[in-house]
């Protein structure tokens, strides 16, 4: 219910993923991708797909991540296994436990399982997605594997790794692949070119913007839900000053929703989300400063980013164009800006250039 506007684009990924093409979403942070990604999964399950999914942010060695997922992989096939599984030995402890309770002989499903403590993490990542091929094989179904920051595989073993998983993934007939990142321009390299090992593995599916009458249908159906009313003037507020950024009309819509309930009234009007956007910029002010002062450590890139923040075209200013390039890219890179037109730029969270304007600029 809080997935909004995307149905279209939520329909056609889950149907491309169930024909058996892998898909990418790159994309910055807080735009809603996860979200997304996990409506898609659950439509998936009701279909009959067997579904797992890692958030590689938070994994720290190859040996954790290969861990998990044949942590999340056996589990469709002995239910539950809870365990910590930031080690191989740790897992297998927990795992060998389960399958003697719950009386199982079949340790073979098909293939053998690294039951030996000193398997390396690329046999256990093979075991492991060799036994979700073979489990969406014996169901006539597919497994989808969705894997969250994708991109940080790359710390993890880099190339070899990268062409180690190509490997096992191109010969998979019943697993499909969900990729996201947030660091689009590193994911698309990952993707678009040709000397990289998931050249052409996925297609990218950029995730749509919200229609501003998506926004308003959304935020005047939540605000009834909750007793409230939320003027015309109050929503066009709302809505334009975040540019429509999901993260951030959360945040101001919930801080107005807190302030309504504690000043007991029911209508959230143009003066309430005004001091609402007020409070949240005093909210993501370290943030915005932390943003801000990495920055500053590329050269040149403040002049261009304040430039940019109060309306200007970077590559008016009087610098040779191929350092405004540089410093263009290295901002994208860090999703500090989107190109919008040519020569046009604009801010991923345009409350950061507001706070850029009342904090730095003047």
């Amino acid at each position: 219910d809080d997935v909004v506007d995307r149905e279209d684009y939520i329909d056609f990924v889950t149907y491309e993923l169930l024909s058996g093409q892998s898909v990418m979403i790159a994309g910055p942070r807080r735009i809603g991708k996860s979200s997304v990604a996990h409506e898609i999964l659950r439509r998936l399950e009701a279909k009959g797909c067997m579904t797992c999914s890692i958030d590689l942010f938070f994994v720290s060695s190859l040996e954790e991540f290969a861990t998990k997922l044949a942590q999340k992989i056996c589990e469709h096939r002995w239910g539950p296994i809870n365990v910590a599984a930031r080690t191989w030995r740790s897992f297998l402890d927990v795992f060998q436990k389960v399958i003697i309770r719950r009386g199982n002989a079949d340790l073979e499903f098909e293939i053998q399982l690294p039951l030996q403590r000193d398997a390396e993490p690329y046999a256990i990542l093979y075991a492991a997605l060799e036994m979700a091929q073979q489990l969406a094989k014996k169901r006539n179904s597919r497994f989808i594997i969705l894997l969250d920051e994708f991109q940080e595989l790359d710390s993890l073993g880099g190339t070899p790794l990268l062409k180690k998983l190509r490997s096992i993934f191109q010969q998979q007939t019943h697993c499909t692949y969900l990729f996201l990142g947030s660091k689009p321009s590193m994911l698309k390299t990952i993707f678009a070119d040709r000397r990289q090992a998931f050249y052409r593995f996925a297609v990218q599916r950029d995730l749509p913007p919200i229609p501003k009458e998506a926004w308003e249908e959304y935020l005047t159906r939540k605000f009834r839900l909750a007793g409230k009313t939320i003027t015309p003037a109050a929503l066009s507020m709302l809505i334009e000053e975040t540019g429509g950024h999901p993260h951030s009309v959360m945040q101001v819509a919930n801080y107005s929703h807190v302030i309504s309930e504690v000043s007991e009234t029911s209508t959230i009007n143009a003066d309430l989300i005004a001091y609402s956007i007020d409070k949240t910029l005093d909210a993501m002010h370290s943030t915005y400063e932390a943003q801000w002062n990495e920055i500053r450590t590329i050269k040149n890139a403040a002049e261009i980013v304040l430039t940019i923040a109060e309306g200007g075209r970077p590559y008016s200013l009087d610098l040779d164009p191929g350092k405004v390039s540089r410093v263009i890219r290295a901002l994208q890179q860090i999703a500090i800006i989107e190109k919008k037109d040519r020569g046009i730029y604009h801010f991923v969270e345009p409350l950061f250039a507001r706070w850029l304007r009342e904090n730095v600029a003047k």
